[in-house]
C-alpha cells in the first residue's frame, strides 16, 4: 500500500505542481508575445535599407578613388546614391586606342609606331612621332553614360619631351580642353551651360584654371587629374591641387567626340592610362513602409575618396533619424570615419 502510493506520487503532479507550471508557462508565452508584437518588420526594413545605400556609396568612393554621397529627401521621404562609374580607360598597348570599351576610334597623323614602350605603364602614345596636329578621336556617343553634364573626372599620365613641350593634350567634344602652355603650366577650360533671355538651352561661361608654371617637365612622368562635382572644380597633379574654382553649373552639352592630341599646336611628348569617369545617379529610393525622415530639409551624408566623411561638409559624425508610423524613433549613424552604425 505504501509502495503503491509512492509510485503514483513519483509518477504525476500534484495540484500544487500543476498550478506553478501553469503561471510559469503564461508568464513566457506573455513575454514571447510582447516582443512579437513589438517587432516590426518595416522598421527593420527601413533602417537596413538606409544603412546599405550609405555603404554602397562609401564602397564606391573606395573602389574608385572618387567622392561619392547620398542625398536625402524628407519631403518626399527618399534617398538617392550619387557616385563616380568608369566609362572608359585607354592604356595603348600595342598601339590599341579603341580602350577597355572597344570604341570606335581614328588616327590622323601618326606613324605605325605610334606607341613607344616605355610609357607610364607599358606603352604609351607618342604624340612627338606625329605630325603636325596628330590625333586620336574617340566617338563616346554609342553609350548615353558618356555624358559630362553632372560631374566627371579625368586622369592621364604624361611626359613632355626634354626642353619642354606645349600643345593640347586632350579635348571632349569642344566643351573640355586641356592644354599644356609655356613655361610647364596646365590650362584648362570647361564651358557650362546656361540659357539665353527666352530661357532655352545655350552654352554659357567657360570656366577657365591655369596651374603654376613648371608643373610639367620636360623627360618626367606627371599624373593630371581633373575632377568636377558640380560644387568644385580641381586640377590635381601627382596628387597634389594646383588650381581650384567654386562652381555648381552643369556642364554644357558636348558631341561626344574625345580627342587626344590634336589643336593648332601639336604636343611633343607622350600620353598614357587615361581615365575617363562620370558621375553616377541613381533613381530615387522610397523609405519602406510609412517611415520618414525626421529632419524639416533635404541633406545629404558625403564620402571623400577614402570612404572617410568629407571633413569639408561634415564637422563630426551625421545622423540620420528615422520615425515610425507607430511614433516611435531611431537613428543610423555616419561616424567620422565612415563607418556605419
Amino acid at each position: 500500500m505504501t509502495s503503491s502510493a509512492q509510485s503514483t506520487r513519483a509518477g504525476g503532479f500534484t495540484l500544487l505542481e500543476l498550478m506553478v507550471t501553469l503561471v510559469l508557462m503564461g508568464v513566457v508565452l506573455g513575454a514571447g508575445i510582447g516582443a512579437i508584437t513589438s517587432f516590426d518588420p518595416s522598421r527593420h526594413a527601413a533602417r537596413g535599407v538606409v544603412m546599405n545605400t550609405l555603404r554602397q556609396a562609401r564602397n564606391e568612393a573606395i573602389a574608385f578613388g572618387a567622392a561619392a554621397r547620398v542625398e536625402f529627401d524628407p519631403g518626399a521621404s527618399t534617398m538617392r546614391s550619387i557616385g563616380f562609374r568608369v566609362a572608359g580607360t585607354w592604356r595603348f598597348e600595342g598601339g590599341d586606342v579603341a580602350g577597355s570599351a572597344g570604341l570606335p576610334a581614328t588616327v590622323h597623323g601618326l606613324e605605325d609606331g605610334r606607341v613607344h614602350q616605355d610609357g607610364f605603364i607599358g606603352d604609351a602614345l607618342d604624340l612627338a612621332r606625329g605630325a603636325p596636329r596628330a590625333r586620336v578621336e574617340i566617338d563616346l556617343t554609342g553609350d548615353p553614360i558618356h555624358t559630362l553634364r553632372r560631374g566627371f573626372r579625368v586622369s592621364f599620365a604624361v611626359r613632355p619631351e626634354p626642353g619642354g613641350a606645349e600643345g593640347m593634350l586632350l579635348d571632349y567634344g569642344g566643351v573640355l580642353g586641356i592644354e599644356a602652355v609655356r613655361g610647364g603650366a596646365i590650362d584648362v577650360r570647361l564651358a557650362t551651360s546656361g540659357t539665353d533671355e527666352y530661357g532655352r538651352a545655350r552654352e554659357g561661361e567657360r570656366i577657365r584654371l591655369l596651374s603654376p608654371a613648371g608643373v610639367l617637365r620636360g623627360g618626367r612622368w606627371a599624373q593630371v587629374e581633373l575632377r568636377y562635382d558640380r560644387e568644385r572644380v580641381s586640377l590635381h597633379v601627382n596628387g597634389v591641387a594646383v588650381a581650384e574654382r567654386l562652381d555648381t553649373r552643369p556642364v554644357w552639352q558636348s558631341d561626344g567626340r574625345l580627342t587626344i592630341g590634336g589643336g593648332r599646336r601639336a604636343f611633343q611628348g607622350r600620353i598614357d592610362d587615361l581615365v575617363l569617369s562620370v558621375v553616377r545617379v541613381e533613381q530615387a529610393v522610397p523609405m519602406p513602409g510609412s517611415t520618414l525622415l525626421t529632419a524639416s530639409e533635404p541633406f545629404d551624408v558625403r564620402f571623400d575618396e577614402t570612404g572617410q566623411l568629407d571633413a569639408m561638409h561634415h564637422a563630426g559624425p551625421v545622423v540620420i533619424g528615422l520615425e515610425f508610423g507607430d511614433g516611435r524613433q531611431e537613428s543610423v549613424e555616419v561616424m567620422p570615419a565612415g563607418t556605419i552604425l
